[in-house]
């Protein structure tokens, strides 16, 4: 089905407060009395018109039992709406709402997502036991609009679908504000970072500084995403200017006194890659990798002929954006040259740094990439993407340009995340 925004909402809350309830009412128009309680997560998908855009809605209904709490706060990644929901008849209920909330701040999940706060069952007034009145300090504390609570009913459908409009409404007005490429200067901090980590930065900051040569060094791509999204990191892969890969981890390692790890030459490719000379080195017990800023460009097959770039250069050869993000070691600060990656992060946006049409063109592989990041994170892939997809310029460069074992290899790491089954789904559709 045509759409022009994937949006993923969640709705969480304790046991039998009334989320499948809710769910169904609005997906299918129905209510059933004595709803079975949900066993892990379960999902529907509801296409809507709002603001003038088609947008559908892949609504995830999720267990409230204790026991099931680690397999829930998996799919908190990349939702786009956070629907909390409580029983007005049930105090209880209601208090444990700071568990849910802290629960997704723990998870980063509430970074860019629009939280509403459901009270459930107000059909039943005789036996209410949370009023507004006992509501509006526990939306101060958070932050959360007035206007982002509703009193609603799955039994007799009252505000339902009021609640669902609405924010679907205002993550589209977000959606369409950043979409254009222009960000709001957003500070982000890096986070998470593990002391062996802070060791490695302050090392390659202090030689750098040390050189008679001007050369700023950068970790690129996956690290600075995943400490943006607060998540860990097993390896860095830091490029340079003015100097090889090669020679800059070779002087790094001669000015280290704690430790002198082993440092491996990369020469794949030679003719392809003239001059930049990768070097991998395994620095207080993680694997750096040393390269030269570097630029692409291809000819008829997905392997290109590198070049010494600059940092813009090198992040806009990227795949999506989200992995074009530079972190400065020597000014501690991210760099976005594509302008658009940090905020991509924050809506959880799947795009590309150039026009999708000429970056799949180059390496139809990427097309794959594209799916695998969106099953790992759960992020949402850009119309733009699955318009260049469906040309069939690009559908014969991915038959001719990759290779099956490099096809299976993408579906395989794929297929070992949780979410690996959507990415299937989503190839599919």
């Amino acid at each position: 089905e045509e759409h022009d925004y994937l949006l993923k909402i969640i709705l969480i809350g304790d046991s039998g407060v009334g989320k499948t309830s809710l769910m169904r009412r609005y997906t299918d128009g129905i209510y059933s009395e004595g709803t079975a309680s949900t066993i892990g997560v379960d999902f529907k998908i509801k296409t809507i018109t709002v603001n003038s855009k088609r947008v559908k809605l892949q609504i995830w209904d999720t267990a409230g039992q204790e026991r099931f709490k680690s397999i829930v706060s998996n799919y908190y990644r990349g939702a786009n709406g956070l629907i909390v929901v409580f029983d007005l008849l049930n105090k209880e209920s209601f208090d444990h709402l700071d568990i849910w909330i802290k629960d997704l701040q723990k998870k980063n999940a509430t970074v860019g997502s629009e939280i509403i706060i459901l009270g459930n069952k107000v059909d039943e007034k005789e036996h209410v036991q949370v009023t507004k009145e006992d509501v509006l300090p526990f939306l101060k504390k958070y932050s959360i609009p007035h206007s982002n609570y509703y009193e609603v009913s799955a039994k007799e459908n009252l505000e339902v679908e009021t609640a669902f409009v609405n924010m679907t409404s205002s993550l589209v007005e977000k959606f369409d504000k950043f979409g254009n490429g222009k960000t709001s200067k957003v500070a982000f901090k890096i986070t998470r970072e593990r002391q062996s980590e802070k060791s490695i930065i302050d090392s390659i900051a202090k030689y750098a500084r040390s050189l008679s040569y001007s050369t700023t060094p950068r970790i690129a791509g996956g690290w600075v995403r995943d400490k943006i999204m607060g998540l860990d990191s097993n390896d860095m892969d830091v490029s340079v200017d003015n100097v090889s890969g090669f020679e800059f981890a070779s002087g790094l390692v001669e000015s280290l006194s704690t430790e002198t790890p082993n440092i491996h030459k990369i020469l794949a490719n030679p003719e392809k890659s003239k001059h930049l000379e990768t070097a991998v080195v395994k620095i207080y017990g993680m694997d750096v990798d040393f390269v030269h800023l570097r630029d692409e460009t291809y000819s008829t097959t997905r392997i290109p002929v590198v070049s010494r770039g600059t940092a813009k250069s090198d992040a806009m050869r990227r795949d999506i954006t989200i992995n074009s993000l530079f972190y400065n070691i020597l000014t501690r600060k991210i760099e976005d040259f594509s302008e658009r990656g940090i905020s991509d992060i924050k809506l959880g946006i799947i795009d590309t740094p150039l026009d999708p049409k000429v970056t799949l063109f180059d390496d139809p592989l990427r097309i794959l990439r594209i799916f695998r990041f969106q099953a790992k994170f759960g992020f949402t892939i850009h119309k733009r993407i699955i318009e260049a997809i469906d040309d069939d310029r690009i559908r014969k460069a991915l038959k001719t340009k990759v290779s099956n074992e490099r096809i299976w290899k993408e579906l395989s790491k794929m297929l070992g995340y949780k979410r690996g089954n959507l990415g299937l789904i989503e190839i599919a559709r």
